[in-house]
């Protein structure tokens, strides 16, 4: 059986806090893991995307230039999603 070496990859839900994930992904390279990318998926609330604005610049220009980073916003057939207040916005 062949040794295989599988791309790992961190998906995290971004809030407010973006150390959360930065938190997060220091722990999982602390084990060893081998995460090549991370995935943010994010609202469009404003602090939120304030957050986000931060955690790409750790990811893109700061800490972790090596790591592929890619953003992915929750959207709806109504347009982007503020935040999850309603049974509607859950569902998007």
């Amino acid at each position: 059986m062949e040794n295989r070496q599988f791309k790992g990859i961190m998906i995290a839900i971004l809030g407010t806090e973006p150390q959360v994930v930065t938190i997060s992904f220091d722990q999982l390279i602390e084990r060893r893991s081998n995460i090549e990318e991370v995935i943010v998926v994010y609202t469009h609330n404003s602090k939120v995307l304030k957050a986000l604005e931060i955690i790409k610049d750790e990811f893109i220009f700061g800490k972790y230039p090596r790591i592929s980073f890619r953003q992915v916003d929750v959207a709806s057939e109504a347009g982007p999603v503020m935040g999850f207040y309603t049974h509607t916005t859950c569902r998007a």
